[in-house]
């Protein structure tokens, strides 16, 4: 076996990977994977589960709009909040069925085979 230099004490880490390391650490991910693939789908980490399905820029710019909004609500006078209001009255529901209809056009992935006995 190779002699295996120590991390440099001032790096946050240590050496990068070779390309065999790698590859067998690609070969036991995928092993696992086959041995239980139900365990794998829920050990795999894609995000909060909350807003699954909702890409992290969509995610991003709605929590920019709504912070937009609060403020404009802070700063702008009285007779500007109720227009603004009134507009995000109409404009929230038709972006809401507008992201419906979108979402009815996705298909639907089919239910794993391999789920664990309830």
């Amino acid at each position: 076996m190779p002699y295996t230099p120590p991390p440099d004490p001032g790096s946050r880490g240590g050496r990068p990977l070779s390309d065999r390391e790698r590859d067998v650490l690609a070969h036991l991910e995928a092993s696992l994977d086959a041995d239980d693939p139900g365990l794998s789908a829920r050990m795999s980490w894609g995000g909060p589960q909350l807003f699954r399905g909702v890409s992290p820029q969509v995610l991003n710019r709605t929590v920019q709009a709504s912070v937009v909004l609060i403020i404009a609500l802070v700063a702008l006078p009285t007779e500007w909040r109720a227009g603004l209001v009134v507009l995000l009255v109409m404009l929230v529901p038709v972006a809401v069925g507008m992201w419906a209809v979108r979402a009815g056009e996705r298909p639907v992935p089919p239910p794993s085979e391999n789920r664990p006995p309830p």
